[in-house]
């Protein structure tokens, strides 16, 4: 009897999951790397703060993460080429564990800075895996073909669940700091984080497929033979889209330059609001080029800078809390676990309601109601009010992560990648990544509000954008 109830329930979950055992084991190692990020989103910024660091400094190592995570993802489709998806995701869960491992021996200033740079740490608060995320979502999309809500669903569910755990796990450290004065006390969550980054990394072993394929050397034979053909064709568009990014590069690097001497003589605030405004010129100088670029670009744009807009309220959210109210490590864990796994039930909400509106009206919807709660948020003065809304807004932005998965993942395999694409999808990714120190700054000039209606109002732009733009995509595919 009760091996007949166990094999029922093993079969139920196998439906949930998915019914190819490499589909299931990609959700699972999605999951287990959640509880990774889920630890490292509450611990992170408050283990700085507890070494010393200001809020500027928090969010500055955010910003050099997010151009290292930019630059990687911009480069995803190359580094698969030559790895494969499989050894693709087991070299970033290698780089997680062996930066949780210098993190926990360690806080000299530069090996600090470098695990967190190329780990990531801190910036999972969305959900998404950096630069695994769209190798790994297009490695879903292989098995999505008839039930694609349901399995980007299911993953941003066992993501969002995977990082309230880890929140939760991260909210222990008030008792270690019984036993672990100091800074000490953060030291075993990244030793927690290593260890499920092994695991992740035993479950991505047993996924069979996801080899390195080869190049398709019989359509591009001609008079100088298959390589080199195949060459002479990828040539010019590497060239200039090396070019393209060493450039922009340079303008950013300029930028920052800038910023920083000025910021010397500036009141804090204003100094606070200069990497904005550099955020949004780089945003909209962006959306003003792709608007003169092929339409299933610009739609690929769409889905992108919707993707980024919702997580804008999210960047230091643990930061924020402690700054404003004050909060213990252990409150702010338990809010943004209970934030991640009430955004899991709605990631499954998300799933019925997209099988009756379809894939776009439940994403406008919720993040509408998000937009209204970023709005309210900043000026509650009690911490249980701000906590409470802060888990509406998670729920309502991030929710609808599965809906916009699916959306992107059509859109991308209807047309391939340029390299002005490509750099579009650069210069967007890189101006957000300039709002954590951007978001940093504010606070620590005693902008608690300004922040949030900034975030408010690029969301804004962003869901109403989104809406009309595939309201006029599904206007002419009628046609």
């Amino acid at each position: 009897m009760n091996g007949t109830v166990e094999l029922k329930f093993v079969d139920k979950i196998n439906a949930w999951l998915g019914s190819h055992a490499s589909l299931r084991l990609l959700q699972m190692s999605a999951f287990i790397r959640s509880i990774c990020q889920g630890i490292a989103v509450v611990v992170m910024s408050l283990y700085l703060k507890e070494l010393g660091w200001n809020a500027g400094a928090v969010g500055g190592l955010l910003v050099a993460s997010g151009v290292f995570r930019t630059v990687v993802t911009s480069f995803a489709g190359e580094l698969v080429a030559r790895l494969g998806s499989k050894r693709y995701l087991l070299l970033f869960e290698a780089l997680t564990a062996a930066a949780a491992l210098l993190i926990t021996f360690t806080t000299n200033t530069i090996a600090l800075c470098a695990a967190v740079i190329v780990a990531g740490f801190g910036m999972g608060h969305t959900g998404s895996g950096g630069p695994i995320s769209p190798i790994e979502r297009r490695w879903l999309g292989a098995f999505a073909r008839k039930n694609a809500d349901h399995i980007y669903g299911m993953n941003a569910l066992l993501g969002y669940w995977g990082l309230g755990i880890g929140s939760l796990l991260a909210g222990t450290t008030p008792i270690l700091h019984q036993w672990l004065p100091g800074v000490n006390a953060y030291r075993p969550l990244f030793a927690v984080i290593a260890l499920f980054s092994l695991c992740a990394m035993a479950v991505l072993l047993k996924v069979t497929g996801g080899e390195r394929k080869k190049p398709q050397m019989e359509e591009t034979k001609g008079a100088a033979g298959p390589v080199e053909a195949v060459a002479v064709q990828a040539a010019p568009a590497q060239r200039w889209s090396l070019r393209s990014f060493i450039g922009w590069g340079i303008v950013v690097a300029i930028a920052i330059g800038l910023w920083l001497s000025l910021r010397q003589h500036m009141p804090p605030l204003w100094s606070a609001l200069l990497p904005v405004f550099l955020f949004c010129f780089l945003i909209l100088g962006t959306l003003i080029r792709a608007s003169f670029g092929p339409r299933d670009q610009l739609l690929t744009l769409v889905n992108l800078f919707n993707s980024i807009a919702v997580t804008l309220a999210s960047t230091m959210s643990s930061y924020w809390l402690a700054a404003r109210f004050g909060a213990s490590t252990s409150m702010i864990g338990l809010v943004i676990s209970a934030s991640y796994l009430m955004t899991g039930l709605t990631s499954l909400a998300v799933i019925r309601a997209s099988k009756r509106y379809g894939s776009v009206k439940p994403v406008v919807g919720l993040q509408l109601a998000g937009i209204a709660c970023v709005l309210v948020m900043p000026w509650v003065p009690w911490f249980l009010g701000a906590a409470v809304l802060y888990i509406c807004c998670t729920m309502f932005n991030l929710g609808t992560r599965g809906s916009r998965s699916v959306v992107m993942n059509i859109q991308r395999s209807a047309g391939s990648r340029n390299w002005q694409s490509r750099l579009t999808s650069f210069m967007l990714r890189l101006g957000v990544v300039l709002w954590p120190g951007a978001f940093g700054h504010m606070i620590e000039g005693g902008a608690f509000v300004l922040p949030f209606y900034i975030a408010a109002t690029v969301q804004t732009v962003s869901t109403v954008w989104f809406g009309q733009a595939q309201k006029l995509q599904q206007v002419e595919i009628q046609r």
